[in-house]
């Protein structure tokens, strides 16, 4: 499951394509982890029926980057995957690619300006000329990343600090560092997370979807098989 999708216009393939890219040279681990429409490894499939497949890839991710342009505004489907993202409770990161001023949708989230002038990275790209992003964005946008706790560096096992860790606690509880050992449920911690998510910016204190499914919601939050 890609922890990560990338919002852009089809207008914006190229620019969209390097971002990935550079993403995943500079971090090797997020190859797999990437969600991009035309992207050789995780994108869409022969036969799959693209608009359902864009949405259930927005709805199993748990970051959304937006890739924001004049091409990326006046898309319907651009726009659309915004909103979901945004009720869903997403993590929301918006790189920008030309000064769209603070009036754009997006604009109550901070942005990173990958347009801005200064130190530039150029970035080889399949079919067409090098693009070029502003270095420190770029590098914005990696922590950034790093910061929403998605990347698998998060998720590594045996765990860094406790090389020697067993997978199987016995009685102990398990814990954040045992995120590595936690799988086959992601869809359904995904779901969770976005509720409880929702619930924290609506103010509310009843979850139905955490009542009715508490063992993703245990396994995610605290720490329990």
């Amino acid at each position: 499951m890609s922890r990560i999708f990338v919002s852009h216009s089809r207008r914006d393939n190229l620019e969209a394509v390097a971002l990935v890219q550079w993403l995943s040279e500079v971090r090797p681990e997020l190859a797999t982890e990437i969600f991009i429409d035309i992207g050789a490894e995780t994108g869409l499939r022969p036969g799959q029926k693209w608009q359902e497949a864009l949405r259930q890839a927005s709805d199993r991710c748990e970051a959304v980057i937006c890739l924001l342009s004049r091409n990326w505004q006046s898309s319907d489907y651009c726009r659309l995957e915004y909103l979901l993202a945004e009720n869903l409770g997403k993590q929301i990161l918006v790189a920008r690619l030309e000064d769209l001023g603070d009036t754009d949708i997006t604009s109550k989230w901070q942005r990173c300006d990958l347009f801005a002038e200064g130190a530039q990275t150029d970035i080889a790209v399949t079919g067409g000329a090098p693009v070029q992003f502003n270095t420190a964005a770029l590098d914005q946008l990696k922590k950034a990343i790093e910061g929403t706790g998605v990347g698998p560096e998060n998720f590594a096992w045996p765990p860094r600090m406790d090389p020697d860790r067993a997978p199987y606690r016995g009685w102990e509880p398990f814990e954040d560092i045992d995120a590595g050992v936690f799988f086959g449920r992601d869809a359904p911690i995904v779901l969770g997370t976005d509720e409880l998510r929702g619930c924290r910016s609506r103010g509310s204190s009843r979850c139905s979807w955490c009542w009715a499914h508490p063992a993703a919601v245990s396994r995610r939050f605290c720490g329990r098989a």
